[in-house]
């Protein structure tokens, strides 16, 4: 595992960490005295967390214990579905909320205790925690238990990042004294150990943990993490793929078959269709026992799969679903079944020899691989031990985001037109919300797209062969200013997400893989207007990237066209090289400050 750029308070307790349940309006205050506001993150952020904290313990019984709180300071536009997500009951287990309360920051005094559907509760193992919509900013302070089946088994991963930045966080474990631990971390952070009489306890703390804003990063090391159990080997996986096999599946929901539902076409139209719907959960590793699952759903992402992988089955196909974990596995491995992640299928058609992958919710030309699948270690359950499948990579230049501008400018300053963007090979994880049809995350994956797009239709998402997808945006806005001399356009400009949070880097990393961004443009002008010039061609370079640009103008067609294009051609960047890499970065983006200036045609400058 490689190091991440995270700063890491390794010791006994954070000030946050000695706060007890329910919080107080005494708790908040201290907190705003000490904590950051929204505006410390320059506006950028509509919510931060204050305090993270995950404790995992055990009951007198020897089960597992975790207990999660979160402290945050919300805008009025912060989205809160993701904490939704989290608030399932583990398999066989059952899951009670602590504290669910909004408060006021410039006050601190408690404006509401949150309420929860306690029919799905206690029916279906669910906290719909029923969180307001807010005009103004607010603290919201949410605590919880999940309580595990299996005696003497505590195993987890325990993310470090979350939707929005982390103020500050700790992940905690205490297990009885004779007991040992197995654990990895993906930051290399060695964890405190205290040992007493009666307990053994381990606590990783950290502090200033960027938001990962539902993204895949690209470093090996950008989606942080502690993996730990009680246990080694591949057991607990193999039994919770056999559990989840074995189990009596419903039909899938008619409303979401598609055709006969026997065509290989209609089979994965009506996957597609299920998985973009309200019936299928995006929380990852999670499980439920079968009485808390509802006849009629909504299943979890896991639940989902063998529910589609069952039906499947039923229509002659052969259908097994495999995993990637975020640990290579071997005999010696630490076991941790909910350190599983991206199921995706294996697929056979009635009476075919053949077998293939698919990834729902990923387009792509069925029966070729699965641009995320390349470079990536698969695992199925065997008979009592897993089942491995390497799948190889991609190079340099196939690991493409291409971003292309098509547009018109009238004498009103409108700017419309349409933006292609392609995502190629590796591209496709780091994007994979998007591809999901998740709408919510496209201005984060793509930062630049305000004000420019209208999301109230559906996503215009078609695959690139075996390649990856496309994604064609109409564009329109009012950008520019009408003066004496002529008239001032502004240009959209797309900076990805993923690329430029590699801004964030303090040390030495290592990339998922190398990769290539261009953004073209295509723009033209108003008729009666010329340009008066082309931003000057640009370079930059490091020892591991470059980056260029160059325009013109088409005075025959009258239209700006050029692009610019960022290579990063290593996956290792040392300390040396950090300064050069950040300078790369920092040049994208020719008309983030940069303007069209046009003047009347007959006009001399």
């Amino acid at each position: 595992m490689k190091k991440f750029a995270l700063a890491l308070f390794l010791a006994l307790c954070l000030p946050a960490a000695s706060l007890a349940l329910p919080l107080t309006s005494a708790d908040i205050a201290k907190m705003v005295q000490d904590c950051p506001t929204l505006e410390e993150y320059r506006g950028a952020e509509p919510a931060v967390i204050w305090s993270r904290k995950q404790l995992y313990t055990q009951d007198p019984q020897g089960r597992a214990v975790k207990s999660t709180s979160y402290v945050i300071l919300c805008g009025a536009t912060a989205r809160l579905g993701w904490l939704q997500d989290q608030l399932v009951a583990p398999n066989g287990g059952h899951i009670e909320l602590e504290q669910a309360a909004i408060f006021d920051p410039g006050t601190a005094k408690l404006l509401h205790d949150l309420s929860y559907d306690r029919d799905e509760l206690a029916e279906h193992g669910r906290l719909l925690v029923k969180f307001p919509k807010m005009d103004d900013v607010y603290v919201l302070v949410l605590s919880y238990r999940q309580i595990f089946a299996e005696p003497n088994v505590m195993e987890d991963i325990a993310w470090l990042g979350s939707e929005y930045p982390t103020w500050e966080g700790s992940v905690q474990i205490r297990i009885a004294k004779e007991q040992a631990l197995d654990w990895e971390s993906s930051t290399n952070a060695v964890p405190t150990i205290d040992v007493d009489q009666t307990f053994r306890r381990y606590g990783w703390f950290y502090f200033k943990q960027p938001a990962n804003r539902g993204m895949r990063g690209m470093l090996e090391s950008s989606d942080p993490y502690v993996v730990f159990s009680l246990a080694t080997g591949p057991a607990t996986a193999v039994a919770m793929m056999h559990d989840l096999e074995e189990r009596r599946w419903p039909d899938l929901p008619a409303k979401y078959v598609v055709g006969e539902g026997s065509s290989r076409d209609d089979v994965l139209k009506s996957i597609e269709k299920f998985w973009r719907s309200a019936d299928r959960l995006p929380g990852r590793g999670t499980w439920r026992s079968p009485r808390m699952i509802p006849a009629g759903g909504p299943w979890t992402t896991w639940e989902s799969m063998y529910l589609l992988a069952s039906w499947l089955q039923k229509q002659g196909w052969k259908a097994e679903v495999w995993f990637q974990h975020v640990l290579p596995q071997d005999r010696e491995s630490i076991s941790c079944a909910p350190a599983l992640t991206h199921p995706v299928f294996l697929l056979g058609e009635p009476g075919a020899k053949k077998s293939w992958y698919y990834v729902p919710g990923q387009p792509g030309e069925p029966g070729k691989l699965p641009v995320s699948l390349r470079g990536k270690t698969l695992y199925a359950a065997g008979a009592k031990k897993l089942r491995r499948h390497s799948v190889g990579g991609t190079r340099l230049e196939k690991n493409r985001l291409s971003i292309a501008w098509n547009l018109d400018v009238d004498a009103d300053c409108i700017v419309s037109g349409t933006v292609d963007i392609r995502v190629r090979n590796n591209w496709v994880e780091t994007c994979e919300s998007l591809a999901d049809g998740r709408k919510d995350q496209i201005y984060s994956l793509f930062p630049g797209l305000e004000g420019w797009i209208d999301l109230d239709g559906d996503l215009d998402i078609s695959p690139l062969g075996s390649q990856g997808f496309k994604l064609v945006l109409p564009v329109r806005a009012r950008s520019g200013i009408e003066g004496q001399q002529g008239l001032m356009i502004g240009l959209p400009s797309i900076a990805p997400g993923p690329m430029m949070r590699l801004l964030d880097v303090g040390s030495s990393a290592v990339l998922k893989y190398p990769f290539v961004v261009e953004q073209s443009y295509r723009v033209q002008l108003p008729k009666g207007y010329r340009s008066m010039g082309a931003p000057l061609k640009m370079e930059q370079g490091s020892m591991v990237s470059s980056y260029t640009s160059q325009y013109r103008i088409n005075q025959r067609k009258n239209q700006l066209e050029g692009e610019e294009k960022l290579i990063q051609s290593s996956m290792r960047v040392d300390v040396p090289y950090l300064d050069g890499f950040k300078r790369v970065i920092e040049t994208w983006g020719t008309w983030k400050t940069t303007s069209l200036a046009l003047m009347p045609a007959g006009r001399s400058k």
